[in-house]
């Protein structure tokens, strides 16, 4: 418990210009939202696990003032990836390295320690979380 409580302290720290929080709820479900408060529009891409296998997928279109739900996971921990519509070079990342597809949609079940992409993918850097606890994760998208 402490490893995670540590885990997510360091998620926090590396997170910017991000910034994550996170709501109540119940059940053994985590609903991943995101909320665009940037003042730009935004794609993302999430990866997460859900009935025993982790999933990659992308691109989810949050307009500026916007929140949308990502995905629903059985896990605690994902991933998250966001960069401005139309302009890549503005992004939202951390230091969880992993491939995405341009254009999208795309919808994969991955291997997250994998980090050779295939033909027609990239690397980018993921912000890992770590909740603390099944609900809802909203990560605000912030400028």
């Amino acid at each position: 418990m402490r490893c995670a409580f540590i885990a997510f302290v360091l998620a926090l720290c590396a997170a910017t210009p991000a910034l994550a929080q996170k709501g109540g709820g119940g059940g053994d479900q985590l609903t991943i939202r995101v909320c665009n408060e940037s003042g730009r529009n935004a794609f993302t891409s999430v990866i997460y696990r859900t009935g025993g296998e982790w999933r990659s997928e992308g691109w989810f279109r949050a307009n500026n003032g916007e929140c949308i739900d990502l995905a629903y996971t059985d896990n605690l921990r994902f991933y998250v990836f966001a960069e401005e519509v139309g302009n890549i070079e503005y992004f939202w990342g951390g230091t969880f390295e992993h491939c995405i597809s341009r254009p999208g949609p795309y919808a994969d079940v991955i291997n997250p320690s994998a980090v050779d992409c295939r033909p027609g993918q990239e690397s980018v850097m993921f912000v890992e979380w770590v909740a603390d606890e099944f609900g809802t994760f909203t990560w605000t998208l912030e400028p």
